[in-house]
């Protein structure tokens, strides 16, 4: 597709934390596109600043008035929570879509609020940064990644074909995928890393030694628990909307350690061996598909 293959011109990004600041400074260097932004918090005027919208809106209502397209770059359950708010205020013909880490959860919010006249594609870049606040947001922080889109059952015109094209001017690749299916992929690739990191971040600060193992750590936890930095106000709504394969993929998680500490008591080799072998060959395909080192969200 040709980059004016798109047709928007006039975009309400509600949401200018890091994704949204992100966004916008990504879809500024497209050129052509009038980009209003609202957020109340210090991060709005952050976001004007750094040139990400060229118009700070009053109010959500006056940032998605007359827009073509209205992204939603706001926490999933902040989105799920507005949805009923925003149908009130898009203008009919318009396609909203949004940066949230669930699908399954906005898509039906979408479908019981909003208006036969507005469509909704549920988006979620897999890019990310554990860094909060528009001072994060980085204009080449898609460029490379997948791009999920999760379209309605019923359809949403040509808003896909479109959205498929403004995704590829910002140098991101779209993915298209039922919103159940993304929800389950996610929850195991992007999800249970970051509980992982977590975890291990906790294990070793209320082991009563912190600093000493801290001092002796290598490269290798360094690597392994950098996301776990994330503050939680960027993940509780993800885990609160996609706690039913969040906790799926946590008992796979918690099986196959379970496994590790039977073989380790029975004094076994070949299953761990195996394992390792395993892990060896998923790693090397995930060197083969070069994916940037950047997280995800």
């Amino acid at each position: 597709m040709r980059r004016e293959d798109h047709r928007f011109r006039r975009i309400g990004l509600l949401g200018l934390g890091a994704m949204g600041c992100s966004l916008g400074l990504a879809l500024r260097r497209t050129g052509n596109l009038q980009v209003t932004g609202y957020d109340p918090s210090p991060a709005g005027k952050m976001a004007l600043t750094r040139g990400a919208v060229q118009t700070l809106a009053g109010s959500p209502k006056d940032a998605v008035a007359g827009a073509d397209l209205v992204v939603l770059a706001m926490p999933a359950h902040i989105i799920v929570n507005e949805m009923s708010h925003l149908a009130k205020m898009v203008t009919g013909g318009a396609l909203v879509t949004d940066l949230g880490g669930s699908k399954e959860v906005i898509l039906d919010a979408a479908a019981a609020h909003l208006p036969a006249s507005v469509h909704f594609i549920g988006g979620h870049p897999m890019a990310g940064t554990e860094k909060a606040g528009a001072a994060a947001g980085d204009g080449d922080l898609f460029a490379g990644h997948a791009w999920v889109l999760c379209p309605p059952a019923k359809g949403a015109g040509d808003g896909l074909a479109r959205l498929e094209a403004l995704i590829v001017s910002l140098g991101a690749v779209p993915v298209v995928m039922p919103a159940a299916h993304h929800d389950r992929v996610v929850a195991a690739i992007s999800h249970l890393p970051q509980l992982a990191a977590v975890a291990l971040l906790k294990l070793i600060g209320d082991g009563g030694h912190p600093q000493e193992m801290i001092s002796l750590a290598g490269g290798g936890l360094r690597d392994m628990t950098r996301i776990g930095a994330s503050p939680y106000e960027m993940w509780k709504g993800i885990l609160k909307t996609n706690a039913a394969p969040v906790r799926e993929a946590l008992r796979s998680f918690i099986g196959c350690l379970q496994e590790m500490e039977d073989e380790l008591a029975a004094a076994g080799d070949e299953p761990l061996a195996a394992a390792f072998r395993s892990a060896r060959a998923t790693r090397d395909l995930m060197a083969a598909t070069a994916l940037p080192d950047e997280s995800e969200a």
